[in-house]
């Protein structure tokens, strides 16, 4: 009776599988317990790199000719009850020596309610956590196979910290077919918003004083049913930079400010964003033994094409002042331009060129083209 009773199960898991109509509570109910509410998911980036950087030596740079494993997410999370859930993310990363490492990007418990008319889907992550921002800006962005944020990229802050993150939609949620058609991610009908406390070193680094960090992002979607891709975003964040103190000194200040402008439709996403800000999460953006003050922004779009717009081609532009004080430091301008082609649900290639341009004297342009594939399930 009981290799029977195995066998059936085996004959439902098999026509689930198979797609034979089965509904999700039937599915469920088929799978072992263990399995039951358990989501795998995969992201890897994967690029071939050419191009010359600048290595130290004024007026020269350095080739380079090489591949490159950028991103290795390995994400388990399980629904545990009804209002609780786990999640673990490992990523690779790459030591001095060269040997390719495993580390845990996000670890955390989140408390889920379902909210009211005007603060829905209520969640709070509690552990290794997405901070306020980078998460969101990837939502809208799509192409972080590229390369990394303008923020990330500028060296203020990176994408988890240890601490808590508590969210919600403000209002229901956008349309059905916005979401099928557009996006699926931060659907709040009149926005989003996050705020949490964090430890402020970042997922890898460790703390190096007591002082926390607070930050917060609102999102407003002012014409959800006119033009519900329209969203108004701002970002502040406040604490020290992540310095252990001495007798002497104390750590740096660290606060910012960042808002953005976005508009996504089926064929089209744009961002534009300004920011401005004294210091940074690892503490290093420092003039004279102070945080320096910094300022920058950055323009992004994206057509995507005909062939179910399975083809895109993005385009963006950085600026970034890393210390307003001082007329002769270095500004940064780069540029990136690509094409992508989404081979299935996300499985995509890019190429893709870029270039950065150096206002401080000495240090000359760089140059790299970089094929991606973006593996993901």
């Amino acid at each position: 009776m009981k290799m029977k009773i195995n066998i059936a199960k085996l004959i439902i898991v098999g026509l689930i599988i198979t797609g034979t109509g089965i509904n999700a509570q039937t599915t469920q109910s088929a799978l072992p317990e263990a399995l039951q509410g358990l989501k795998v998911h995969g992201l890897f980036y994967i690029s071939y790199q050419n191009g010359k950087a600048y290595a130290g030596t004024p007026d020269e740079t350095m080739s380079y000719n090489q591949f490159v494993m950028g991103r290795g997410y390995l994400d388990v999370q399980k629904t545990l009850t009804s209002y609780f859930m786990g999640r673990y993310t490992t990523d690779i990363t790459r030591d001095a020596t060269g040997d390719w490492k495993t580390r845990i990007k996000y670890l955390y418990g989140k408390f889920s309610y379902k909210g009211g008319a005007v603060f829905s889907d209520l969640g709070v992550e509690f552990g290794q956590v997405h901070n306020p921002w980078l998460d969101f800006e990837e939502s809208i962005n799509g192409f972080r196979m590229q390369g990394t944020m303008f923020l990330e990229r500028s060296g203020i802050f990176n994408s988890a910290d240890v601490g808590f993150t508590a969210g919600s939609n403000l209002g229901g949620k956008v349309s059905e077919s916005y979401q099928k058609t557009v996006n699926s991610h931060y659907t709040g009908r009149y926005g989003t918003w996050q705020a949490g406390v964090y430890n402020g070193g970042g997922y890898h680094a460790s703390e190096n004083n007591e002082n926390k960090v607070i930050g917060g992002r609102l999102t407003i979607r002012p014409l959800p049913d006119i033009v519900p891709g329209l969203q108004f975003s701002g970002l502040g964040m406040t604490g020290k930079g992540n310095v252990a103190p001495t007798d002497s000194t104390s750590p740096p200040d660290w606060s910012l400010f960042d808002g953005m402008v976005s508009y996504e439709m089926p064929n089209f996403t744009g961002t534009a964003q300004y920011y401005r800000g004294k210091g940074n999460q690892s503490g290093s953006a420092i003039f004279n033994g102070k945080a320096r003050e910094q300022e920058g922004y950055s323009l992004f779009g994206a057509i995507h094409l005909a062939d179910q717009n399975r083809v895109s081609v993005i385009g963006r532009y950085d600026y970034f002042d890393s210390n307003t004080k001082v007329s002769n430091n270095d500004v940064q301008k780069r540029f990136i331009a690509g094409v992508a082609y989404d081979m299935h649900k996300g499985n995509t290639w890019l190429v893709d060129y870029q270039r950065v341009n150096h206002s401080a004297s000495g240090i000359p342009s760089e140059d790299q083209v970089q094929l991606t594939l973006q593996v993901k399930f």
